[in-house]
């Protein structure tokens, strides 16, 4: 009995409606954004990227009710909150974008649980939220991801301030030199024309704000 190919069984099924040879073909190109949100911000720009790239999202849950006295306590301890399973293969991604709040200059804490527990491989794309300084954040994440390939850092500044669409446009044009995004959004500018692992905060409007946020 001859042998069919695949090519060739995947024309035959394409005959079917229910059938998207595409689907198949670029399983591993499929794109996950993992968020953790603690007041709606960092879930909202989760959802207005998502619409961008229509890709997969999960989110980041802990264990018990966590609020801002269990973040500060864990933050003095130098603990990490538990968070529930994701039950997801993160290996059928290519690339996997975190997005989360920045607390006190580094990855909000239940990201931080998560990143702990898992290596990741894949492609990493990160998109920080909030209003914190930044400090040595990007220094914390290579720190957290060494196996991974980070290919673009991206912050949304005051997301709570920003509409959908000038989120959107942010999102939409996060290949830009970060400097352009005071340009797109009425978003402070964090950056000057590049993304730095250590950032110099000359902005006045940045020296003002508190070293902590919760987004």
């Amino acid at each position: 009995m001859k042998s069919i190919t695949r090519r060739a069984l995947l024309t035959i099924l394409a005959g079917f409606s229910f059938f998207n040879p595409a689907a198949v073909l670029s399983a591993k190109e499929k794109e996950l954004a993992i968020f953790y949100s603690f007041s709606g911000n960092s879930k909202r720009v989760t959802e207005i990227f998502q619409k961008l790239e229509h890709c997969d999202i999960s989110e980041i849950k802990t264990l018990e009710p966590y609020n801002a006295y269990d973040a500060r306590e864990d933050r003095k301890k130098r603990e990490l909150p538990p968070i529930s399973p994701l039950n997801i293969d993160l290996d059928n991604y290519r690339k996997i974008v975190l997005i989360f709040p920045v607390w006190g200059y580094t990855p909000a804490l239940p990201m931080q649980s998560f990143l702990r527990k898992h290596s990741l491989n894949n492609e990493v794309e990160i998109i920080s939220v909030g209003v914190g300084r930044l400090g040595g954040m990007y220094e914390d994440v290579h720190k957290l991801l060494p196996h991974a390939k980070i290919t673009r850092f991206t912050h949304v500044p005051r997301a709570s301030d920003l509409t959908d669409r000038e989120l959107e446009t942010m999102l939409r044009n996060r290949s830009l030199p970060p400097s352009m995004h005071a340009i797109l959004t009425k978003g402070l500018d964090a950056y000057k024309e590049e993304i730095k692992a250590r950032i110099d905060f000359t902005n006045a409007e940045f020296a003002k704000m508190l070293p902590r946020t919760a987004t």
